[in-house]
């Protein structure tokens, strides 16, 4: 995946967003499935988002060396109880391409809900 450099302001400092080739342009705001491993995030303690990983916990891009494009920003339709720590699950929702907000991660899955 290819980035671009932007100064923003707010972090003082310059950020990478990046540029979508035009067939991942093609699923932005669809409906897609996605399998990965999920990650803990520490705010999110009453279990309205979670972070979906392409690789186990200690590989990931928070823990080891993958890049941002391997992670996905989960956000369910309803609370998510049970999942633990690099348990693989599939996960249905609509697709958003994040190449604006460098507060999120650039894959956001919205209205997401189990596969079973």
């Amino acid at each position: 995946m290819d980035y671009i450099e932007k100064y923003v302001a707010d972090a003082e400092s310059d950020i990478s967003f990046p540029i979508f080739r035009d067939e991942l342009k093609q699923l932005h705001g669809r409906t897609v499935i996605i399998e990965g491993y999920v990650i803990p995030i520490e705010e999110t303690l009453e279990n309205t988002a979670i972070i979906l990983s392409a690789f186990p916990y200690t590989q990931c891009f928070f823990c080891g060396s993958s890049g941002p494009e391997s992670v996905m920003d989960i956000i369910p339709l309803n609370q998510l109880k049970g999942l633990s720590t690099d348990e693989k699950v599939q996960f249905k929702g609509k697709l958003k391409l994040n190449d604006t907000n460098w507060e999120q991660l650039i894959y956001i899955l919205e209205d997401a809900e189990i596969v079973p």
